[in-house]
């Protein structure tokens, strides 16, 4: 296989699961309302006010949806990593080959 044939893996398997850690870290904090623009009970939008409480429920449990998909999708990844992706990971850097595969290539 010559070097033009490897291409790059389609789904960095160690960029979702940190993705899926930053959601739920997000969505912990929506969900405590720990954010500046939420700490107030009304927010003012449209010239109107309307309830944050309402809207922090359901936006930490679409963060917490979206961790578990990026874990699913990260799961995947490392799945489908064919020798050939594995190749072309072995010729990255050392700092961007671990946000693709996260164990050391030989």
């Amino acid at each position: 296989m010559s070097e033009n044939d490897i291409k790059r893996p389609l789904i960095g398997p160690m960029s979702c699961f940190i993705a899926a850690i930053l959601a739920a870290i997000f969505g912990v904090l929506v969900c405590l309302r720990a954010l500046p623009f939420l700490r107030e009970d009304t927010i003012l939008s449209g010239g109107k006010l309307h309830p944050t409480g309402p809207w922090a429920a359901a936006m930490a449990k679409f963060f917490w949806c979206g961790s578990a998909a990026f874990v699913l999708l990260g799961v995947i990844g490392l799945l489908i990593l064919s020798d050939a992706n594995r190749r072309y990971i072995a010729q990255l850097p050392r700092r961007k080959r671990f946000l693709i595969w996260p164990w050391g290539l030989r």
